[in-house]
C-alpha cells in the first residue's frame, strides 16, 4: 500500500532516517523530564495515583487496586492502574515516578506513528507523523500526566499497524502478528472505555476496503476472541460502569457540530488554516498518484465519521472531554504525514509548511483558553506544589510553624506536615 517507489535522493534519505526520529523522541524527553517533579497533581491525576497507589500505611495489593476501582469507577478499565500498581512496587511512590510510565509511553507512541506512517506511506511520512505528533500542543499535556492517555495512543497506534500489515501484506500473517493484534486489541479494551471508537473505524473499514477472503474471516475472529477475552472487564464496564458514567456526566446532548469543530480545532493546534493547507496536499497526493489507494486516506474520513456517531449515540462526548478521542491520533497524524508527503513530492520546499505545525503547536499552547479542554486540571499549575514543600519540611532541621491549609481533595493525606 505505499506509494509509487523512486530512487531516493539524499535529502529523501535523511528526512526519512530512523534517527530524526530518535532525535525527536530525546526533544520530547529532555522537555517534559524537568516537569515530572515540578506540579502537584491534578484531580484526576490523584485518582490514578490513589487508585493503583493507595493514599494509606496500610498494604495495598492488586486485589485493593480491583475493589477500589470497581466500587468508585467501574466505567473505567483496569489495565493501567494494575500496571501503576506494579510500577510504584518496583520504583518507589514518588510524584515524579508515578509520572514517568505515562511519558514512556508517549515516547514510544512518537516511534510508533513513525513506523506506521513509514510503512504505510514513506520513510519521509514517517518523520513528518513524528514530528506533527511532537508539535500537538494538547497531546504534549499527557506527557507527565498520571493517566492512560499516552497508553491509549501508543496501543492505537500498533493495533492499526498490525491490522493494516495483516490485511495488506501480500505474504500470510505469522502467528506472531496474529497473537499480538490479539493482545493489543485486549489491551485497549482494558485501557479506556472509548477504544471502541478505533473499533468501529476498523470495522468500518474491514467492511468496506478489506477483501473478503479467509484472512478477512481471521482478522474478524481476532477481534471476537479479543472481545471474548475482556468480557468480565466489558460486563462490569456496561452494567455498573454504564450507570456510574451516567451520573458523573448527567443528562447531556452533544453537539455534534461543535464536537467535530473542537476535534478538529485541537488536532490542527488551533489552526484553520492548517487544514486547508491538510487538504491540498491529499488532493496532490491523489492526483499525482501517490497516495491513491493508501489506506490512511479511508481511514481519516471514517474516523470523523465514527466520532459524529458515538457523539450522537452516547451523549458524553463534549468540548470538554476531547481526550476521550485521542486514540484516533495515530490516524490523524498519519493523514498530516501524508499530505505533507505529497506537497514535498511537488516541491521540495513545500516539506517546511512542517513546521507550521511547530508555530502553531507554541502559540496553542500560550495563547488559548485550556480550561474548556481540560477542565479543572489547570488546578495542579495554580496551587504551590505541595509535595516540594513537604519534602523540604521533612528535611528541615529547624522549627517549623503550624501550616493551615485549604484543600478540597485529600491530596495531602501520604505527606507529613507538622
Amino acid at each position: 500500500m505505499n506509494s509509487p517507489k523512486q530512487a531516493p535522493n539524499l535529502l529523501d534519505r535523511l528526512l526519512g532516517h530512523w534517527l530524526l526520529a530518535v532525535a525527536m523522541i530525546l526533544v520530547a524527553a529532555a522537555l517534559t523530564i524537568p516537569q515530572i517533579d515540578k506540579y502537584p497533581l491534578s484531580v484526576d491525576s490523584l485518582h490514578s495515583y490513589a487508585m493503583a497507589l493507595g493514599l494509606t500505611e496500610s498494604i495495598y495489593t492488586p486485589i485493593n487496586v480491583l475493589e477500589n476501582l470497581y466500587a468508585d469507577a467501574p466505567d473505567q478499565a483496569p489495565l493501567y492502574y494494575l500496571s501503576l500498581h506494579i510500577w510504584g512496587y518496583v520504583v518507589g511512590h514518588s510524584l515524579a515516578t508515578a509520572r514517568l510510565p505515562a511519558l514512556f509511553a508517549g515516547l514510544l507512541s512518537l516511534a510508533m506513528v513513525y513506523r506506521l506512517a513509514r510503512d504505510f506511506i514513506s520513510p519521509v511520512a514517517g518523520s513528518f507523523a513524528a514530528f506533527v505528533l511532537l508539535c500537538n500542543a494538547f497531546y504534549a499535556f499527557y506527557y507527565a500526566h498520571v493517566r492512560y492517555y499516552t497508553f491509549v495512543i501508543l496501543l492505537a497506534a500498533i493495533i492499526i499497524w498490525l491490522y493494516l500489515r495483516i490485511v495488506h501484506q501480500q505474504t500470510p500473517a505469522n502467528r506472531r502478528d496474529w497473537l499480538t493484534l490479539t493482545a493489543a486489541c485486549y489491551a485497549l479494551i482494558c485501557t479506556h472505555a472509548f477504544g471502541f471508537l478505533l473499533y468501529l473505524v476498523l470495522a468500518l473499514y474491514h467492511l468496506l476496503a478489506v477483501r473478503k477472503d479467509l484472512r478477512w474471516v481471521l482478522v474478524v475472529g481476532v477481534a471476537a476472541a479479543s472481545i471474548l477475552l475482556a468480557a468480565p472487564q466489558l460486563y462490569v464496564m456496561l452494567t455498573a460502569g454504564a450507570e456510574s458514567a451516567r451520573e458523573y456526566h448527567g443528562p447531556r446532548s452533544s453537539n455534534v457540530t461543535d464536537v467535530l469543530a473542537t476535534w478538529l480545532t485541537v488536532i490542527s493546534n488551533g489552526s484553520p488554516p492548517l487544514l486547508g493547507i491538510l487538504l491540498v496536499g491529499v488532493a496532490v497526493g491523489w492526483r499525482r498518484k501517490l497516495l491513491r489507494g493508501n489506506p490512511i486516506l479511508l481511514l481519516f474520513p471514517l474516523l470523523v465519521v465514527s466520532i459524529g456517531l458515538i457523539s450522537t449515540a452516547t451523549g458524553i462526548v463534549s468540548i470538554g472531554q476531547m481526550r476521550y478521542l485521542l486514540v484516533g491520533t495515530p490516524i490523524v497524524v498519519c493523514f498530516i504525514a501524508a499530505s505533507l508527503y505529497a506537497l514535498m513530492r511537488l516541491r521540495r520546499w513545500l516539506g517546511l509548511l512542517a513546521l507550521l505545525w511547530l508555530v502553531a503547536g507554541i502559540a496553542f499552547m500560550q495563547a488559548t483558553d485550556w480550561e474548556p479542554l481540560i477542565r479543572g486540571r489547570r488546578w495542579a499549575y495554580n496551587h504551590p506544589p505541595w509535595h516540594l514543600i513537604s519534602r523540604w519540611m521533612q528535611q528541615s532541621d529547624e522549627k517549623l510553624p503550624v501550616m493551615a491549609l485549604d484543600v478540597a481533595h485529600n491530596l495531602l493525606s501520604r505527606y507529613t506536615f507538622r
